[in-house]
């Protein structure tokens, strides 16, 4: 039974969810994590496998979801069928995963059943599935779920390897995302339900109070120690500036709004958005929502012995959203959709269960009470095939979540660079101005207002937003490197080299970077230094075509025919259609007194 009612659950995942696969990547932020990342466009190489590893880029350290993201190139390349269907995948096993772990915890087949539908099929996931730059949501989850499957082992058969694997799959799970920090607090939370390791009845070695916080304190350390990798690659990359700007009052009161959000979201799915901006709270909205919270914990808390599922579940949501609420802000976002994908479990537990205990004392409604449960499993079904569709592409994502949403900046910025992808810089313009009408001082929009003039050609006015990004933030690599890009180009090039010498030193392995310095430096006869900067970018990333070509026109002119021709042959390699490398080739070729077939490989 547990068999079919399992693959039933896969199934029923997987149908829904298996629009996605004929989807592009989204482009919110897929730049950073697939399609513009040569580490890990590289596949599985030793030295990306190393990046992985060593790397804070994103302002995270997840190696596994880099490891993953690797491996969607190295058997996919840069299909986008592969890689949501990995997604719909983790999502599926993670579901299955969460029936086993409850069904085997609880011994209740049907309510096991119920929570791990509502979590496959609940809209508020569509995020962590749908976005493949989401897949440390779905993947970090596979190992929380294996981690509770072995600790569930582990109590039952006192064995200490299920205690190891624990310990690995935590481990395992905070190097994809280490929002799982609260996995020893979400295992003291199944020792109290349904463990029930907390009962005097229990001989003292199985329910001592300082024997289970004992057991947790390995956990606990890498818990503390995955924190602290997080708030030093989170402030190294520059992503908690926006949480130092805002007020702790304006922060605790957004966490507060934030939690009876989602809960309003998970009982009404509606009004779902890809991205909630952060621009004011209201004080006394949030003062209520305290007090809905403190009203909800008191009305568990009393009922705690009598219905531990309620405590279990409200703890459990509360706990794990805590990494993310916002108190220490990270992004300019209020809320996110993705953040529920674990959290959301504690409020399944306890709407069904709850029914469940309705359904026990009152038989005439057992009935009806499963007609709800079908009704709420259908219902969330047909909210998520249509919440899916919106992330067919960016424009309709963003269009969608512009119109449900009030005063979002971020989708204004987010729908402005896929309009400027497109080539529409009018409408992209018109998008980067709505943003600045909300938030006028935001260095992104006026960098990416800046980008807009340049694809129009009006490079004064581009140049002009650069600087005045640059003067709300000086480290802004990205804006040097383009203000560096338009000096060149206006003849400006000593102007020009400083900008893009200060850019590479800001941004780490920044391959257009060191390849735009080059031909700046070239531009100033400063030959050697322009060979080096093109060495670089070449080591960054080995396949850049133009690079080759524009190395081997700098080795040409320094008369080192055999590297030049070298360079030239990898650039036609790279890019058949260069004809530069193929006149290249030749001068090449004569400088060596043969011709293109006798040069050495």
């Amino acid at each position: 039974m547990k068999f079919l009612l399992s693959a039933a659950l896969f199934i029923m995942t997987a149908a829904v969810y298996c629009r996605t696969a004929s989807y592009p990547l989204s482009g919110l932020d897929i730049g950073d994590y697939i399609t513009q990342n040569d580490h890990v466009l590289s596949g599985l190489t030793p030295a990306s496998i190393k990046w992985a590893f060593t790397t804070a880029h994103t302002s995270n350290w997840h190696p596994l979801t880099w490891l993953s993201h690797m491996a969607d190139c190295q058997f996919f390349g840069l299909n986008p069928m592969g890689p949501h269907l990995v997604n719909v995948t983790l999502h599926g096993v993670n579901t299955v995963l969460l029936f086993i772990l409850l069904c085997t915890m609880t011994g209740a087949l049907w309510q096991s059943l119920c929570v791990a539908a509502l979590f496959a099929l609940h809209p508020l996931h569509v995020e962590s599935v749908a976005w493949v730059a989401e897949r440390k949501d779905v993947l970090s989850t596979l190992f929380w779920m294996l981690s509770l499957l072995f600790y569930g082992a582990y109590v039952k058969q006192a064995k200490r390897t299920f205690y190891v694997l624990t310990l690995i799959s935590f481990v395992l799970g905070l190097m994809a995302k280490q929002m799982l920090v609260t996995l020893p607090l979400v295992l003291l939370l199944l020792d109290f339900w349904p463990l029930g390791r907390f009962r005097k009845s229990l001989p003292p070695a199985q329910h001592s109070v300082w024997l289970l916080l004992g057991e947790k304190v390995p956990f606990l350390l890498l818990s503390v120690g995955a924190s602290v990798v997080t708030l030093f690659t989170q402030g190294e990359g520059g992503a908690l500036a926006s949480g130092t700007t805002l007020r702790f009052s304006m922060r605790a009161a957004n966490a507060a709004l934030s939690y009876v959000s989602y809960i309003r979201k998970t009982l009404w799915p509606a009004d779902l958005a890809a991205y909630y901006s952060l621009t004011g709270v209201s004080y006394p909205r949030a003062a209520l929502a305290l007090l809905v919270i403190a009203v909800i914990s008191l009305l568990v808390c009393k009922g705690m012995r009598r219905y531990p599922y309620l405590a279990m579940g409200w703890l459990w949501y509360g706990v794990t959203l805590v990494p993310v609420i916002g108190l220490v802000q990270v992004g300019g976002q209020s809320m996110a959709d993705r953040y529920t994908y674990i959290p959301i479990i504690g409020l399944f537990i306890m709407i069904v269960w709850g029914g469940a205990e309705i359904g026990a004392r009152l038989p005439r409604f057992r009935t009806a009470l499963i007609a709800v449960c079908v009704s709420l499993v259908l219902g969330c079904a047909v909210l998520t095939w249509n919440q899916v569709r919106y992330w067919h592409d960016d424009i309709t994502l963003l269009t969608h979540a512009l119109a449900v949403t009030d005063n979002n900046y971020m989708a204004h910025i987010f729908l402005g660079n896929a309009l400027l992808e497109q080539g529409e810089a009018d409408q992209a313009i018109a998008q980067y101005h709505e943003a600045l009408k909300t938030f006028p001082n935001y260095e992104l929009t006026i960098y990416s207002l800046g980008t807009a003039y340049d694809q129009q050609g009006r490079t004064e006015q581009a140049i002009s937003q650069y600087r005045l990004a640059l003067k709300i933030k000086p480290d802004y690599g990205e804006a040097r490197h383009r203000l560096g890009i338009d000096l060149d180009n206006q003849g400006k090039t000593a102007e020009a080299v400083q900008q893009l010498v200060e850019a590479v030193r800001l941004v780490p392995d920044f391959v257009e970077g060191h390849y735009d310095l080059g031909i700046a430096l070239d531009h100033l006869g400063r030959s050697d230094q322009a060979i080096a900067e093109y060495y670089e970018a070449l080591r960054l990333r080995p396949d850049f075509a133009a690079c080759h070509n524009n190395l081997a026109v700098a080795l040409l002119q320094q008369k080192k025919y055999g590297e030049a021709l070298r360079h030239f042959s990898e650039a036609l390699r790279l890019a058949p259609d260069l004809e530069s490398a193929r006149t290249g080739m030749r001068l090449a070729s004569q400088g060596l007194g043969g011709t293109p077939d006798a040069a050495p490989n």
